[in-house]
């Protein structure tokens, strides 16, 4: 047991209490962390990726009592570093968090929101060694989010973070739950979890007994105080009480209940909602209520329970959240003693309290919300035995002995002898060659410099109609004759597809490589690639490049390595991220590795394209994740590819490009009869990139100045100067007739 204790246990969240205004995943922190260390496990690291909202001063001393390691990744009201040229934000916060988990780690838990694992759990799908055990606890993802506040996503960002989200969860080692709900709703909505999942309730620290103030009013007394505890938001229900509270103000009956109350209190950290601001809901409350609606927002999770505490005698709390996986709120308040609490039911905060009030818990709708205020406020205070409770020891118990078994499996990883990888099978390396001779030579010199040489290269000219061209691919012929497995071919010209196609046949190796000829490859590119593949048991990879422009070598001086000149820009592909790929190439470039087996089975790329259209590898990518091949991305820039003026990205059209990667989409929804979808969804998604390039019914130009003219053309080709320039005064009537008919309304 001793040596379990002794295990190195890292939590990575976005959230903790002090640094920040706190959610849930904060407050699980601190109390597993607390819980661990009452149990006597005291080597804990916790890594705080959010913003820190408070001077050090204020928090460093309470963690440095409490006896953990705790990393930051900002600074105090600094702004967020610089991320890379095409990482998102949020992929290179997970990167920034990779790098400072400890080596000895031996459990890593993560929460689902934000997905600050990525890089974490993808570097590991690689790696031949005995990896930390890898838990993410499933507080509440963005999705979850968003289906909570009646959201659709509108944005690649968001599309991007929920593919993030739930490959973290689908490659950890286990999932830890709050709920039973929680578990269900990922699996309804098509996440992929592991098969090892354990449902936990959450741990739980009481606050010491405090004197209360106002003991808790007589059994059956009026209630003069509703609160409502929770962010301020439409998924905490923040609208839908107010709503309900609006709607029984037009009742008599109801009016005459709430005659009671001399006070509403939203007691909460401010969020989304349908009124946009508290001042606005404030304002809309009280042109029907003659009641004071206090905000409390500044008030972090001890203050808040302080506040209930104080606040015990008179009051009705009420927590009208329409999704909650568990609860922290509803554990806060049932744990004070006497203090009359109703909650939504229909998520996890069903699944919180033991033996509650038959009237405690209601139906997040407005029905639901009058009913239950109806029955509380006609019936008046309830005795503390007939409220739920939680069982907060039960809860911690089973955290503690869920962490213990992940304790010994790690230590029983670490006992098992490395893995070594089986005898390196030899790959086969496709290039095609087509009037690119200036570039060429230094494709083909970074490829003997290769860190390894067992690969068969099949290097075959596309029939080049450059003299220049053919004559360095003569002599590369000749320079390279004496590497036996470096094969060269020319013939006739039939398009990059159709001669990857015949390269790939002239081999015979379990696994194939495609790379270009204008781009260069770092000395451990061909073995890196092979050991990923072989070890995570992929179909296919990709991996980060770095994108540069010029006629040499990507290296200060004209060297062949060292160090490298500036970055144009970098790619981090997210691998087979289906739905992202249809609004942004989003899997990967040509520069890949596949097994021959899958290639084969698709029927390798397609050949009835004309030449001048591209994107065939977003089409390969596209058809291998539609036929059930795992497709991934390796973290590490293995490339380096080089952007040309002339290169058929550049220089063919982008509409004919785009359809050809969605065709695989469309015959796949054919038999369904919807293969519409898939235009309308890009049309739509570039509509909204062309208006979110336009303000006040302007287009914006890149140097910030404005204009809108009849010939001006968006991306969609649709000609917005001409339409807004039109709809503008017609809109702006329409606006101000609707706002007075608003402003009119009782």
């Amino acid at each position: 047991m001793t040596e379990l204790k002794s295990s190195h246990i890292v939590i990575i969240t976005p959230q903790l209490p002090i640094l920040y205004k706190n959610g849930g995943i904060g407050t699980f922190t601190l109390y597993f962390t607390q819980v661990l260390l009452a149990a006597g496990y005291h080597h804990i690291t916790l890594i705080y990726s959010g913003h820190v909202e408070r001077p050090r001063a204020e928090w460093q001393p309470f963690y440095r009592a409490l006896g953990v390691n705790l990393i930051t990744l900002h600074n105090y009201r600094q702004p967020e570093p610089t991320t890379l040229p095409g990482m998102g934000a949020m992929a290179h916060l997970s990167e920034r968090i990779a790098q400072l988990i400890p080596n000895d780690a031996d459990v890593i838990y993560m929460a689902d929101f934000l997905a600050n694992g990525l890089i974490t759990a993808r570097v590991r799908r690689f790696r031949p060694t005995h990896s930390p055990v890898l838990v993410t606890v499933l507080h509440g993802c963005s999705e979850w989010h968003r289906q909570g506040q009646y959201l659709w996503p509108s944005a690649s960002d968001e599309v991007e973070l929920d593919f993030n989200e739930r490959y973290v969860a689908q490659h950890s080692d286990l999932v830890a739950a709050p709920s039973h709900y929680a578990i269900e709703w990922a699996l309804h909505n098509s996440w992929r979890l592991p098969a090892a999942r354990q449902v936990l309730g959450y741990p739980f620290i009481p606050a010491p007994e405090l004197p209360t103030p106002n003991a808790p009013a007589l059994t059956g007394s009026a209630f003069c105080r509703l609160i409502y505890f929770g962010r301020i938001e439409t998924r905490k229900g923040f609208d839908l009480l107010l709503e309900s509270l609006i709607e029984m103000a037009a009742d008599p009956d109801d009016l005459a209940l709430l005659s009671t109350i001399e006070e509403v209190v939203i007691l909460g950290q401010k969020g989304v909602h349908g009124y946009g601001t508290i001042e606005n809901a404030a304002q809309r409350f009280s042109r029907v209520l003659d009641l004071p609606l206090t905000f409390y927002t500044d008030k972090e999770t001890f203050e808040a329970q302080s506040y209930l505490r104080e606040h015990v005698a008179g009051s009705l709390v009420i927590l009208p959240s329409r999704a909650e996986t568990f609860g922290f709120t509803l554990i806060e308040s049932a744990q004070i003693h006497g203090l009359n609490v109703i909650y939504a039911s229909g998520s996890g905060l069903s699944e919180v309290l033991s033996n509650p009030h038959p009237q405690q818990s209601f139906e997040p709708t407005r029905k639901g919300v009058i009913n239950a205020l109806r029955y509380w406020l006609q019936n008046g205070t309830a005795p503390a035995e007939q409220l739920g409770t939680y069982d907060h020891l039960a809860a911690n118990a089973r955290w503690l002995a869920f962490h213990e078994d992940l304790c010994r499996t790690a230590q029983a990883r670490k006992a098992l002898p490395k893995r070594t990888l089986t005898p390196p099978v030899p790959l086969d390396i496709v290039m095609p060659h087509y009037n690119l001779g200036d570039y060429l030579p230094y494709a083909l010199e970074s490829l003997a410099a290769q860190t390894t040489d067992a690969f068969h290269l099949y290097l075959i000219d596309d029939g080049s109609t450059e003299p220049d061209s053919v004559a360095v691919f003569e002599q590369m012929r000749a320079r390279y004759a004496q590497r036996p497995n470096w094969h060269f071919y020319r013939r006739e010209n039939s398009g990059v597809c159709q001669t990857r196609n015949i390269g790939v046949a002239l081999g015979n190796s379990p696994y194939v490589m495609f790379v270009d000829p204008d781009n260069v490859f770092p000395p451990y590119m061909v073995e890196r690639y092979r050991d990923c593949i072989t070890v995570s048991g992929d179909d296919l990879l990709t991996a980060w490049h770095y994108v540069f422009e010029g006629e040499g070598w990507p290296y200060v001086g004209n060297r062949t390595h060292g160090t490298l000149i500036p970055a144009t820009g970098y790619f981090y592909p997210s691998g087979g991220a289906l739905t992202l790929n249809l609004l942004k190439s989003s899997m990967g470039d040509n520069n890949c590795i596949f097994r021959r087996e899958a290639f084969e089975a698709i029927g390798g790329l397609t050949t009835h394209y004309p030449n001048y259209v591209n994107q065939e590898d977003r089409e390969l990518f596209v058809r291998f994740a539609l036929a059930g091949y795992k497709l991934d991305v390796i973290p590490e820039i293995l490339f380096y590819y080089r952007l040309r003026p002339q290169s058929r990205l550049r220089t063919t059209e982008q509409y004919l490009n785009e359809a050809r990667v969605l065709r695989p989409y469309q015959d796949a929804l054919k038999a369904h009869g919807l293969e519409d979808i898939i235009s309308v969804m890009v049309g739509m998604h570039y509509r909204l990139l062309d208006q979110e390039r336009t303000h006040a019914g302007r287009y914006i130009n890149p140097d910030g100045t404005a204009f809108y003219q009849r010939d001006d053309f968006l991306a969609n080709g649709v000609p917005w100067g001409a339409l807004l320039g039109a709809l503008w005064n017609k809109g702006r009537k329409t606006f101000i007739n609707w706002q007075k008919r608003r402003l009119q309304r009782p």
